[in-house]
C-alpha cells in the first residue's frame, strides 16, 4: 500500500482550499532516495525542513525507524507530531527543535527540501560539518556566500571541502578569507595553519582581520575607516563593501551607507544586508524594492539579528491571524 499523502494535515497551521500539506517535490525526494534509505538502518536517517511530515512519515511508512526530524516552524513541528500520531507512526521518529549535532550525528541519509531562508543555510552548513559531508557543505557555503560574502562559517566549510580535494593553494586562500572574517575561531586558525608553512606568520592580524574585530566589537567608527581603506585597496571584495556599509550605517553615516547599499543591490542583488540597509535608510520606493528580497532570504529577521548580531529595528508589519493561529501563538508565548 502506498503512503497516503492526501491524509496529511497542516493543522495547527492554516488550512484551506489550495493549501496542501505535501506536494510533488516530497514524492520525488522519496522516490529518488528509496535506494539510499532501504539499507540505512535504524537511526540513520535525518529529515530537515519537512514542512508537515511528508518526507519523515513517508520514510517511516516504508519501514524506517529512529528518524530524526527538524522543522523550524512551531506549527509545522506540531503538524508533524499530529500527522505521525494519526498514521500510527509516532514511535518511528523524534522531532528535534534545534538542528544541533544530536539531530544529525551518525546519519547516513539526510532528506531535505531546498530552503531560501539564510539562517537555515547556515544550519545546514554546520550539519554538513558535523557529518563530514564536505561536498554538501561546499554547496551550501557557495549559496550562502552569494548573500553574505564575508560569512566565516561558509568560508570555513568551503576551505575544508577544497582542502579535502588536495587543492592546497585555493584552500589556503579560502582559509585566509575565513580568518579575515573571524580571526580567533579555533577551527579556522587550525585550517590556516595546516595549509600554510611560514612559521606562524599567517596568524598575525592583517588589516582585514583587525577591521573584522572592530566590527564584531561594535567600534563602528574604527571599522568604517578600516573598511573604507580596504575597499580602496581591493575594490572587488564584496565582503569589504558589505562590512563598510554596516559600519557606516551603525555609526550613523546614513548617506554613506545608503550609497553603498544602492551600489550593492545593483551589482550583487543577492546580498541580503544591502537590501536591509536600503529598507532602513531609503524612501518608500526603496522599501518596496527591498521587501521581496528580504522576505525571501530572511523573513523573520533571524539571520540579521541572531546570526550576525546586528541591531536592527525592523519596520512593523501588520498580520492577520485566525482565532486558531492566535491561540497557538498565545500558547507558545506562555511556554
Amino acid at each position: 500500500m502506498s503512503f497516503p499523502f492526501d491524509s496529511l494535515r497542516r493543522a495547527p497551521d492554516v488550512e484551506g482550499p489550495g493549501l496542501v500539506a505535501s506536494d510533488a517535490a516530497d514524492r520525488l525526494i522519496l522516490d529518488e532516495s528509496r535506494e539510499a534509505r532501504e539499507p540505512a538502518g535504524d537511526g540513520a536517517i535525518t529529515v530537515i525542513g519537512d514542512a508537515y511530515g511528508a518526507l519523515a512519515l513517508g520514510a517511516a511508512w516504508d519501514g524506517a525507524r529512529g528518524l530524526r526530524v527538524h522543522q523550524d516552524a512551531l506549527a509545522g513541528e506540531r503538524a508533524i507530531v499530529a500527522n505521525a500520531a494519526r498514521l500510527g507512526l509516532d514511535d518511528r521518529l523524534t522531532v528535534h527543535p534545534e538542528l544541533d549535532p544530536d539531530a544529525v550525528r551518525g546519519a547516513r541519509v539526510v532528506l531535505l527540501r531546498l530552503p531560501r531562508h539564510l539562517a537555515t543555510y547556515e544550519r545546514l552548513i554546520r550539519a554538513a560539518w558535523v557529518l563530514k559531508r564536505w561536498q554538501e557543505g561546499e554547496d551550501w557555503a557557495r549559496r550562502l556566500l552569494q548573500a553574505d560574502p564575508g560569512n566565516a562559517t561558509a568560508w570555513r566549510s568551503l576551505a575544508y571541502a577544497v582542502e579535502q580535494k588536495g587543492l592546497l593553494d585555493p584552500a589556503r586562500s579560502m582559509w585566509r578569507r575565513a580568518f579575515q572574517s573571524h580571526p580567533y575561531a579555533p577551527d579556522i586558525r587550525s585550517g590556516l595553519a595546516r595549509t600554510t608553512l611560514d612559521g606562524g606568520a599567517h596568524l598575525r592580524l592583517d588589516s582585514a582581520a583587525l577591521a573584522s574585530l572592530y566590527l564584531r566589537a561594535g567600534r563602528w567608527g574604527h571599522a568604517a575607516g578600516a573598511y573604507r581603506r580596504l575597499v580602496k585597496a581591493a575594490p572587488k571584495r564584496l565582503d569589504f563593501q558589505v562590512s563598510w556599509m554596516i559600519a557606516a550605517w551603525q555609526q550613523g553615516a546614513r548617506q554613506e551607507a545608503y550609497q553603498i547599499a544602492r551600489h550593492l543591490t545593483r551589482r550583487s542583488p543577492h546580498t541580503l544586508l544591502a537590501w536591509v540597509v536600503l529598507a532602513a535608510l531609503g524612501d518608500v520606493d526603496d522599501r518596496a524594492l527591498a521587501r521581496n528580497p528580504i522576505q525571501t532570504m530572511d523573513p523573520d529577521g533571524e539571520f540579521v539579528q541572531a546570526w550576525l548580531r546586528i541591531p536592527w529595528e525592523r519596520p512593523s508589519t501588520p498580520l492577520r491571524v485566525t482565532i486558531g493561529e492566535a491561540a497557538l501563538l498565545a500558547e507558545d508565548d506562555a511556554q
